[in-house]
């Protein structure tokens, strides 16, 4: 009869290690989705024009760099969200004319919310001078320059569809410097351009206006 013994402590021996298997993969598992649950999901998508002048590469690559450097900054402290999807969206557009090469950059994150946050940044460079242009080059050649401006841009807006709220439109032309940075050099003057929220809701998307030199 003691072979009935053994059987059943075989058994035994059987279930018992096969409940502690199962036990360490349960633990594995949860450990495995703690750990997972400790850091952020994003994505990068940055379109980066192919530039051959150092002096201009070198200028954009710092102001893009910083940007994703502070979104990824942006995100260390926010509370973890399962499938949450962090992203930062960088395009651009090109304007060149004569000696001067103009970009315009959208750029976009989204860190939760209704919606992705967009902004805007542009650049303008003299490739004889190997210069950067930016709105002080104006303001110092004409004290008048962002009065005339801003008139200018304010009474396109207005006449423009998309710009729906008249306050907005007053309030993001004011004559100083700050409203009118994000230009481009083009041959027929300059084109000012306006992030949703500076003349007009998020819904009516990026404005622009001309302004004859």
């Amino acid at each position: 009869m003691k072979w009935i013994y053994y059987i059943v402590f075989f058994l035994l021996l059987s279930i018992f290690f096969t409940f502690f298997v199962f036990i360490q993969n349960g633990i594995a598992k949860e450990k495995c989705g703690l750990e997972q649950s400790t850091y952020h999901l994003h994505k990068i998508n940055m379109d980066i024009p192919n530039i051959s002048d150092p002096v201009l590469k070198q200028a954009i690559n710092n102001y893009l760099n910083n940007y994703k450097n502070t979104f990824l900054n942006s995100i260390k402290d926010v509370n973890i969200q399962k499938d949450m999807m962090y992203t930062l969206d960088v395009e651009f557009d090109n304007y060149s004319f004569s000696k001067y090469d103009s970009y315009v950059f959208y750029l976009s994150v989204f860190t939760g919310g209704a919606h992705p946050i967009p902004s805007l940044w542009t650049i303008n460079y003299d490739k004889e001078l190997k210069k950067i242009i930016t709105i002080d080059d104006y303001i110092n050649k004409d004290k008048n320059f962002l009065n005339n401006v801003s008139k200018s841009v304010r009474g396109d807006l207005l006449l423009n569809p998309n710009a729906v709220n008249v306050n907005m439109i007053y309030y993001g032309t004011e004559p100083i410097k700050e409203n009118f940075e994000n230009f481009v050099i083009t041959k027929d003057g300059l084109i000012f351009f306006f992030a949703p929220y500076q003349v007009a809701p998020y819904s009516s998307g990026v404005l622009m206006a001309k302004y004859n030199l």
